[in-house]
């Protein structure tokens, strides 16, 4: 996590791509995604797609990473979601209806 340009071995790729909407869901390690989200982003084609990021951590904030998975990808990235541990369905039925989807 130390250097943002390390990108872990993944096991497997998209069977597919095209997707027109992909949500990205990851904790928040070190202030960013974790480095194989890195890889899975730039190892996928993600053209056309809109990405929606959302992640879970007891404190740290989403921060940056929106914009950091808009330079990974090239794709249209929503404002992501933050999620602490108290988060209620609620809450989240209003966040995706939001989206527009």
């Amino acid at each position: 996590m130390k250097d943002p340009n390390c990108r872990p071995a993944l096991s497997a790729k998209l069977a597919e791509t095209g997707y027109d909407t992909v949500f990205v869901g990851f904790p928040i390690w070190w202030g960013r995604e974790p480095s194989a989200v890195d890889t899975f982003l730039t190892e996928n084609d993600f053209t056309g797609a809109k990405i929606i990021p959302f992640c879970t951590s007891g404190e740290s904030p989403i921060g940056s990473t929106c914009k950091r998975i808009a330079e990974l990808t090239g794709a249209e990235t929503e404002t992501g979601l933050r999620m602490g541990g108290d988060i209620s369905e609620e809450e989240l039925k209003v966040w995706t209806a939001g989206l527009g989807l």
